[in-house]
């Protein structure tokens, strides 16, 4: 039998249940905070704590605490911190997040293990009876999060305080129908995670295979039969007997010329080739000091950090002085180099030859990428391959993306059931 409805006067409510109350979160939580403690009292071995970044972690479900989730402290920085222990049925929010979708962000405690909440974390105790799963449903709800949302203060970084969390509102059914409800949420959302595992699996394998299908075929050819000899270069193995080796000098030369982006529109260089300026892209105040690209121009980002971008430009256009532009020279095929140098074979080469002042980022400049060493097949197979490659490639992407859409459908599907079950426009029978 259909329930009676109400509206409960709230925009990110609507309707809900007439029997059915909201309360506010201090009525029913008393907060505090974390351990003060950094990354580097973390140790391999000692007590568990659960920190800002791990509540962050795409892979906290916000329903169920995984052990991948928690670190490791000494436990003498917890002597005297009693206050900061989590107990079953606690909520840690991270009370900083760098974008308003991470506002909210919440791990709930659904074991008796000894963990501690660890720093940029507030900690909600529960003072009240209930099935607190069903709680831990609605604070993952976008809806429920956009309270927080709308009134978080920071300006690079976002606080959430407790005073926030405090005022926010909460929607309380009778705890025989919390319990219903979590033990429906939790069946249906674990066959939904169960089919997102083994998409994300298939994604996975496609994603491998497609990589291995673009190395296999740029540093082998399309001739199984063709006998194979070691390169001693180290970031190939081998090649076909008949290929050579040459130089990147000697297939491209290099294009510094400097123009303004009022005479040329300036590009992006990104994973997915040379594309007209993202608006996400970082703008320069003074448009004059940048380099000249041709159509046909082969662009890579020298930044090890931007591993990936780059590609054949389609345009007539500008980009910034990071990037390397090159020309092609006659006598080779653009396409079959635009392959090989989009595998991680060559990035991992490329950036081998950077120098910089910190280990992760590297800078990789013409005066070393010329002397980078590479495959040279005759003229006729570099077109084969380039163009088995242009009509191989694009099905397997097609596949990923059609998996990634899948993806997207269920977790929009599971975000919509919690939705409706935890404001009681759908009622579990």
């Amino acid at each position: 039998m259909a329930q009676e409805m109400k509206h409960s006067g709230i925009s990110w409510i609507g309707n809900m249940p007439s029997h059915w109350t909201i309360t506010r979160f201090k009525y029913c939580f008393t907060t505090g905070t974390g351990l003060n403690i950094t990354k580097a009292d973390l140790v391999d071995e000692g007590v568990a704590v659960i920190s800002y970044g791990q509540i962050h972690a795409k892979y906290n479900s916000r329903t169920h605490l995984s052990d991948n989730l928690l670190r490791y402290i000494p436990e003498s920085l917890t002597i005297g911190r009693g206050r900061s222990k989590l107990s079953r049925n606690d909520f840690v929010f991270a009370d900083t997040s760098e974008d308003l979708e991470g506002c909210g962000n919440a791990a709930f405690i659904d074991t008796d293990k000894l963990v501690y909440a660890g720093y940029h974390t507030v900690i909600a105790h529960p003072y009240v009876d209930g099935d607190f799963r069903f709680l831990a449903y609605l604070f993952s709800t976008q809806q429920w999060r956009t309270q927080i949302q709308q009134r978080v203060s920071g300006v690079k970084v976002n606080s959430i305080t407790r005073s926030l969390l405090n005022d926010s509102l909460l929607i309380v059914p009778p705890i025989p129908e919390q319990t219903a409800i979590a033990d429906f949420l939790d069946t249906k959302c674990a066959e939904i995670d169960g089919l997102l595992v083994d998409l994300d699996a298939e994604v996975k394998t496609l994603i491998d295979y497609k990589k291995s299908i673009i190395a296999e075929t740029v540093t082998h050819g399309l001739n199984t039969n063709a006998t194979l000899v070691p390169t001693n270069l180290g970031w190939i193995d081998a090649i076909p007997k008949h290929w050579t080796i040459a130089r990147i000098a000697s297939v491209y030369s290099v294009r510094n010329e400097k123009v303004s982006d009022k005479d040329f529109p300036p590009l992006s260089v990104t994973m997915k080739g040379i594309v007209p300026q993202l608006e996400s892209a970082a703008k320069t105040k003074h448009g004059d000091d940048r380099k000249l690209i041709r159509k046909g121009d082969f662009v890579i980002n020298s930044r090890s950090d931007r591993r990936g971008s780059c590609g054949i430009s389609d345009y007539d256009g500008s980009c910034s002085l990071i990037n390397t532009v090159l020309s092609p020279r006659e006598e080779m095929n653009p396409r079959y180099y635009n392959w090989l140098f989009h595998t991680p074979l060559f990035a991992d080469e490329f950036y081998k030859w950077g120098y910089g002042i910190v280990n992760d980022l590297w800078t990789t400049n013409w005066g070393a990428m010329r002397r980078i060493q590479i495959p040279m097949p005759p003229l006729d197979e570099q077109a084969e391959i380039a163009a088995y490659l242009d009509e191989k490639i694009p099905h397997i992407e097609q596949s990923i993306a059609d998996k990634l859409q899948q993806i997207e459908k269920l977790k929009e599907y599971k975000a919509s059931l919690i939705y409706e079950y935890v404001t009681g426009k759908k009622q579990v029978i």
